[in-house]
Formats: C-alpha cells, structure tokens, sequence
C-alpha cells in the first residue's frame, strides 16, 4: 500500500474509532451500487489529499467506566435512563451500533480497545491482570506509521497494569501521563500520579480530570490523540458536587440506600 494511501486509511480508522467511544454508534455501512445484469460496480476511489499530515484530526477518545446500554438513551435494555442530553445529541446526530460485544469487566476490555487484541491474547481478562510490557498500543502504532505525526496523551484511570500501579502509558510510549493506575479510590480523596510521583487529592476526581485535559490540550502544537477515561460510574456510590449534574443537591450515598439514583448522578456530568 502506498504511503499516502496508507495514511488516508489510518485517519479514517482514528476516526471510527472516535466516534464509536463517544458513544455514538451507527448504523450505516455502504454498500456498492449493482449493474442491471446484478453485478455489482467498483466505486471511483477519491483523489488523495496532497498533504495528509496537514489535515490529521485531532482525536478525542472517552470511555466511562461502567456504564451499560440500561443506563444509555437509545437503546431497549434498561426502564430508567439517566439524564444525558449531550450524550444523546452525539449519538443522534452520530452512529449507532445495535450488534457490538464487550467484556463485563472494565479492564479487559481497555486493554482490548487499546491494542486491538482479544483478552486472551492481552493476558488482561480480569481487573487485577496486567497487560505485558511487549504490547504495542495504539497510540504508539498510529505514530509508528504516521512520522510521530501526534502528541499522546491518557488522562484518568489507566488499571491495565494489575493492581501494583509500577507500569504507566508512559512505558508504552504515551507522551504524558496524569491519572490513577490502579482500581476506582475515592472521588474526593484519592491518589493523582503524574510525572513518576503520586500526590493525595481532595478536589472532585472527574473534574480534575477534565480540567487536566483541557490543559494539556492547550499546550499542544501539532495534532493530538487525548485519552479521557472516567473512573465514573464505577462505584464508590456517592453524590457529585451539585453544580456538576441536573437534580439538585442531594445526600451523600450510605450504607442500605438506593443505589441506582446515585449511579445516575455519576452519569449526569456527561451531559
């Protein structure tokens, strides 16, 4: 394949990839047109761009953790659905996947997502596995095959690497690292790794997340692939900061409550 083919074809895989973990998902595949004897016709490939690096699409990857189509809007499973207007416009105005499989824990199916490989072959099958060190990640395959072309970065929970919390992205080649390495802690007590030292915080995780985020963004001059993992609405249960969903103040979670209004106001700052 020519290099410049080549190219075009990896921007168009990223952003599939995209689209599909800002859950919108989809629905139209293409088809080819047929002939009147039935035989179908071949389309007319596009004219290449000139110069592919110029127009590499910055790449903004989001997965929640723990969330499931019940608790998505779209979808026939689950009776009550969380308020998640922002979620719903991507989805509306994106692609649907009706027929998709996942695993029913968190970290395998991160590991699968970012090596392209089943979790019997990642070694990842269960949250407390670690992925080898040998893996190529997709961020480092994208660079290998496109010149360094983007800065990398993963922001939030990472958990691929077993419950020791000793191997970072930045060992597999991800420019920076700002999150937590290991299971879900506390949203607002909990441990920040970033720059090989860990620091006790007590501003609300998904919003230091976020505003991490924005700022590595920020300083950024060539394209850019950000991973954003959420640790919500993985448990701890809890009530978020009011400003960050739409019911209002509300007590903290304890012990014998219900737990689903307050799994939905972990999936109310998404909206």
């Amino acid at each position: 394949m020519e290099t410049t083919s080549r190219m075009q074809y990896l921007r168009a895989t990223l952003i599939f990839i995209v689209i599909t973990l800002l859950f919108a998902c989809g629905g139209g595949g293409s088809s080819s047109e047929a002939t009147n004897d039935g035989a179908p016709t071949t389309p007319t490939p596009e004219t290449p761009p000139t110069e592919v690096e110029n127009t590499s699409p910055n790449i903004l990857f989001i997965i929640a953790d723990d969330m499931g189509k019940d608790s998505t809007n779209g979808f026939n499973e689950g009776t009550v659905k969380p308020y998640t207007p922002n979620i719903d416009n991507i989805s509306n105005n994106g692609l649907t996947f009706s027929n998709f499989w996942n695993y029913p824990v968190c970290s395998p199916t991160r590991a699968s997502i970012i090596t392209g490989k089943n979790a019997s072959r990642t070694g990842v099958k269960w949250a407390s596995d670690a992925i080898s060190n040998d893996e190529t990640v997709l961020q480092k395959y994208i660079n290998d095959e496109l010149n360094d072309t983007y800065a990398t970065a993963v922001i939030g929970k990472w958990h691929i690497s077993g419950n020791r919390g000793q191997v970072t992205p930045e060992d597999f080649g991800i420019d920076y690292y700002a999150g937590v390495l290991v299971g879900t802690e506390q949203y607002y007590d909990w441990s920040l790794y970033e720059g090989g030292e860990s620091n006790v915080q007590t501003s609300y995780i998904t919003e230091k997340f976020t505003d991490l985020s924005i700022e590595w963004v920020n300083q950024q001059d060539k394209p850019w692939f950000l991973w954003l993992a959420y640790t919500a609405p993985h448990t701890p249960f809890h009530a978020p900061p009011a400003s960050m969903h739409a019911q209002g103040n509300s007590a903290d979670y304890e012990d014998g409550l219900d737990v689903m209004p307050y799994y939905f106001l972990n999936l109310n700052f998404y909206a």
